[in-house]
């Protein structure tokens, strides 16, 4: 009698042979990579094991390929979340005796400051989880370019899939946003008074390390964060537009638009104000979208903040630019006609 992990690495190889045929519908196929996809996650999970502390290891599952690896987005020993911005309330005396209460901590102190809430975090009741891939709950903070942010350190059994990932990350959110209402009435004594700190607000989604890198990045490097950048190669028939979008449910995604030739030249003629041009462009446009969280991002973020741009901003300027560039085009297309 087959185990169920040998039944599950089974069907696996079944369906990986089955999506070999080029000539599956794509109702089947998108049928079949979304049961490919539920065994990686059980396999990821250890929900196929006898044993359910055996974190289970790909190689040793026959029939899930290399192309269901991508699906694991973590490494097996923890990850680290990143809390919004935190906000503090210092209390202190000033030289007349007087409590004095303030929300900004000098710069220069804020890494001494930091040292003083993470003993206090260290000595606070903090929650366990009831995901099967964690271990261990340690709250912190961390200072990054001036700014103090709470941190979450979730020890884990093995790695994680995206979906088992984002289950994380929604049941500590619940979690948190209570104990972090609890955690906001604790006096923290530091040398300059008394601090209370709001570690999670619960208005923003938790950040990954990776998300929280990439943020990081582009809060500090795009210095104008709704500009739009535009880009015209001369051997292509496409404009190239890029920009960052801070209001994904990711916690933010860079937007690469492909505005080709003819679906411009529709644009142009067509479309009677500004505001109709660039809907309709971007509605047409052949889309991608990079989210913050994937490692993917970062290359794509420096392109749009240090790749020179021939142009930028969704304005009239920018549509007399692409109205000249289509001309330009249309002229290379005729050229051979009129030498005939």
């Amino acid at each position: 009698m087959p185990s169920p992990r040998e039944k599950a690495a089974r069907r696996a190889e079944e369906i990986e042979e089955l999506l070999e045929n080029d000539a599956l519908p794509a109702d089947k196929r998108k049928a079949l990579e979304g049961e490919l996809g539920a065994i990686a996650d059980n396999i990821a999970e250890g929900c196929y094991s006898n044993d359910p502390d055996d974190g289970i290891d790909w190689s040793t599952c026959p029939g899930i390929s290399i192309a269901v690896n991508p699906k694991i987005v973590t490494g097996p020993e923890n990850v680290k979340f990143y809390c919004p911005e935190m906000k503090y309330r210092l209390l202190s005396r000033n030289d007349e005796g007087k409590t004095v209460s303030s929300d900004r901590i000098p710069e220069d102190l804020l890494d001494l400051y930091q040292y003083d809430v993470k003993a206090a975090l260290e000595k606070a009741y903090f929650f366990s989880l009831k995901h099967p891939n964690a271990t261990l709950v340690t709250a912190g903070a961390e200072v990054s370019f001036g700014t103090m942010y709470g941190t979450i350190d979730v020890s884990l059994k093995s790695g994680l899939t995206q979906d088992s990932l984002d289950a994380l990350r929604d049941e500590l959110t619940g979690q948190l946003k209570t104990w972090s209402s609890y955690f906001e009435g604790q006096q923290i004594d530091t040398d300059g008074g008394d601090l209370y700190i709001q570690f999670y607000n619960g208005g923003e989604p938790l950040l990954t390390d990776t998300a929280f890198t990439n943020r990081m990045y582009i809060k500090n490097c795009l210095t104008v964060p709704d500009v739009t950048k535009f880009y015209a190669d001369e051997d292509c028939d496409y404009i190239r537009m890029m920009y960052y979008n801070p209001d994904s449910s990711h916690g933010g995604q860079l937007v690469d638009n492909y505005l080709y030739l003819g679906m411009l030249e529709e644009a142009l003629d067509e479309c009677e104000t500004d505001k109709d041009f660039w809907e309709r462009v971007e509605g047409c446009a052949c889309q991608y979208l990079i989210d913050i969280d994937t490692p993917e991002f970062i290359a794509e973020a420096r392109a749009l903040v240090e790749l020179p741009c021939d142009f930028n901003g969704q304005n009239r300027s920018t549509i007399d630019w692409i109205r000249n560039w289509v001309a330009q085009q249309q002229g290379e297309d005729q050229s051979p006609e009129m030498n005939m």
